[in-house]
């Protein structure tokens, strides 16, 4: 019956996941067959790609940190006044000889989060623009011969945003998320979760593109049967906004 609601639980936040990219979809066509005066940038993909520092630990058996390539890419889309559809998806890879435990060790993720304005919606200098976002994400491991890891973590996740544009045109921005971990359909103990903390900064370039540099840093702490995973990563790199 666990197995059962693993399942459902998985194909729920997947689900959810891509409900979001398809009504992104179905919007972004009818807003790019409108026409108006002075079109507003309503789609947005932005390419990223850094260093990871990770350490990783399960029970007393697995133990390890290493310095590995993370490339993700994110993608929004406004459908609204102060409302947006954002996707997320990344890989970091580990080299084998860093990890010391000769295999390949990869680490992918995947979140979908419907993002609202709290406040006023304008980019004006004068103010931080507040944003709260709810969703769902979906995560695992990969091991060869699957000898450590974890594999389908997923759960809801909540998020808030903190933007501000400067004068010259760049922008900042500081995300707080939090992700429960879901065993089937319940939340498992309060210990078992994901804190994530990431920084951006942006300068615009021509055609409505950007340049910047992001810093991210997340926590992840699940029980796997009797053992407790510990996941800690902080990840810097460059975006490049589309």
């Amino acid at each position: 019956m666990a197995h059962f609601n693993r399942r459902l639980a998985r194909r729920a936040v997947l689900s959810c996941i891509l409900f979001m990219a398809i009504t992104g979809l179905a919007s972004a066509a009818e807003i790019t067959s409108a026409q108006t005066a002075a079109p507003a940038r309503h789609l947005g993909i932005t390419p990223k790609v850094g260093l990871s520092w990770l350490t990783y630990k399960e029970g007393s058996a697995t133990d390890f940190a290493a310095i590995g390539l993370k490339t993700g890419i994110a993608g929004w889309h406004r459908i609204g006044t102060g409302t947006l559809i954002q996707l997320n998806g990344s890989v970091t890879a580990l080299p084998v000889n860093d990890t010391g435990l000769a295999v390949p060790v990869r680490f992918a993720a995947m979140d979908g989060t419907w993002i609202t304005d709290l406040g006023a919606t304008d980019n004006s200098p004068s103010h931080w623009r507040t944003q709260l976002g709810l969703g769902a994400y979906y995560k695992r491991m990969f091991v060869s011969g699957n000898k450590f890891g974890y594999t389908d973590v997923n759960g809801p996740l909540a998020l808030v945003n903190f933007e501000k544009h400067f004068s010259a045109g760049s922008s900042g921005r500081m995300e707080f998320r939090i992700s429960p971990v879901l065993d089937g359909l319940i939340p498992l103990a309060p210990s078992s979760r994901e804190l994530g903390f990431t920084v951006e900064w942006k300068k615009p370039l021509v055609d409505g593109r950007s340049l910047g540099v992001m810093a991210e840093w997340s926590e992840l702490r699940i029980r796997i049967e009797n053992s407790q995973v510990e996941s800690n990563s902080l990840a810097l790199g460059v975006i490049y906004g589309i």
